[in-house]
């Protein structure tokens, strides 16, 4: 909730909703999710914060990547 109101997250092909996940965690981290219509890809950095999320939905792939200051700290996402 953003100010009192709901916010929709979906995100990317037209917020298409991801449904029945399968969850793969490798070394100990969540590695995959797997859905009926699509995906999600996470890669880390060697301190083990996130580098990547990798989002496929039909076909449509959309990846954040997260940038962090030297306190470790979140700076930014960019998404391509």
């Amino acid at each position: 909730m953003t100010n009192g109101k709901q916010i929709n997250a979906a995100s990317g092909a037209g917020s298409a909703k991801l449904k029945n996940p399968v969850f793969t965690y490798a070394a100990g981290v969540l590695a995959s999710i797997a859905y009926d219509n699509g995906s999600k890809a996470l890669t880390y950095n060697g301190d083990g914060t996130l580098n990547t999320l990798a989002t496929t939905i039909s076909g449509t792939t959309t990846t954040k990547t997260m940038a962090y200051n030297t306190d470790g700290t979140l700076a930014s996402i960019s998404e391509t």
